[in-house]
């Protein structure tokens, strides 16, 4: 009877170790809240989770969930609801806020977020435990300044902007401060109201327009200066480095784009190996269209999560540090192409393309 009583109460307690090592495996959460003036109206939490969706079934992996907020406030209390439960590692940080509001419960629950577009050049405070999967603003704007300064021809500069905006103002800022010519500032308001007299001395002339907002607002401000006829082939335009992530908010002002001398914005991939790949067939046949840098990004994104999870967790316990490792120390090849991370900053080292924003809508 004792001896009985004793191997099962060993068994319970191998069981119960069991058990706890199994709960000790980490959890993947991705976020889906939309953010309006990123992503429009055109582009809900569907496609936003899709690239995560799809990384998650090709990769057979099922120990994640999905989570949405409808402010920063709510985003906030799930981040620190999440680093209090069985999450380890947090995906869907799209924007520069949410990647700033994210990374001080990220480092003090030692948490891994990796996101697919934050680029506020701030976020590398929170390295090791913040990681994205996109070059830095301040890179975008040098590239944009140096492209200003050596390969497009003389004319009047205008930048448009949004003061209140962190990401906005910090990608004028980068941009001012690498441009060594004279720039005309038109600040906006957050609901994307703007002084249109600012372009009252350029009619006629030759210059370009420099946006430095999210898709949305900046749609709405191009819409505003055709009506004042302000949108012509004496105007080129250089869109922001968000821009790219989501083309379908200027596809209804595709032919506004158009009037104008050209319209080139940074891009991260080399678009002709996306068509004819097995991946943009897959997507193509699925949905009936080209997926969106976004959606490629997350897909590049989740595959990295899952790929370094794997490695990190050992006899069932997951370890941070090898999780780390992984990301810093390892080139990774994904859907965008080949991308590494420095080992004391978390943007990805890749190239920025400059490309005609029309062929992609």
């Amino acid at each position: 009877m004792g001896k009985g009583f004793m191997i099962l109460s060993r068994l319970s307690l191998i069981f119960s170790v069991s058990l706890l090592s199994f709960q000790c495996i980490a959890t993947i959460c991705v976020n889906t809240s939309s953010n309006y003036k990123m992503f429009a109206s055109t582009l809900r939490s569907g496609a936003l989770a899709r690239g995560h969706e799809q990384a998650f079934q090709d990769n057979a992996f099922l120990d994640y969930e999905f989570f949405s907020a409808g402010n920063d406030q709510e985003f906030a209390n799930q981040i620190q609801n999440m680093s209090e439960g069985k999450c380890a590692i947090v995906l869907g940080l799209f924007t520069s806020r949410e990647c700033l509001i994210a990374g001080t419960f990220l480092i003090d629950k030692k948490l891994i977020g990796i996101s697919s577009s934050c680029g506020h050049d701030n976020i590398g405070k929170f390295s090791p435990y913040l990681y994205t999967e996109t070059p830095p603003v301040s890179a975008f704007s040098s590239r944009y300044a140096k492209y200003l300064s050596e390969e497009y021809p003389s004319g009047e500069i205008i930048a448009v902007y949004q003061p209140t905006d962190i990401y906005s103002k910090s990608g004028f800022d980068y941009f001012k401060a690498n441009f060594n010519k004279p720039v005309v500032e038109v600040p906006i308001e957050s609901d994307g109201q703007f002084n249109t007299k600012a372009f009252d001395d350029f009619h006629g002339k030759k210059y370009t327009i420099i946006f430095f907002t999210y898709p949305l607002p900046s749609a709405k401000i191009l819409v505003e200066l055709n009506t004042h006829q302000l949108i012509n082939n004496n105007v080129s335009i250089i869109g922001a480095s968000s821009w790219i992530f989501d083309v379908s908010v200027f596809r209804p002002i595709k032919p506004i784009l158009q009037k104008a001398r050209g319209v080139i914005v940074a891009d991260l991939i080399d678009w002709s190996k996306i068509t004819g790949s097995p991946f943009g067939e897959r997507f193509f046949q699925k949905y009936k269209r080209e997926p969106l840098l976004i959606e490629i990004l997350t897909y590049d994104v989740t595959n990295l999560a899952i790929k370094c999870y794997r490695k990190a967790v050992i006899n069932r316990v997951y370890n941070i540090e090898l999780f780390q490792t992984c990301i810093k120390d390892e080139k990774h090849q994904g859907i965008s192409g080949e991308y590494s991370f420095e080992k004391t900053a978390p943007f990805a080292n890749r190239p920025i393309y400059l490309t005609n924003m029309l062929d992609r809508i």
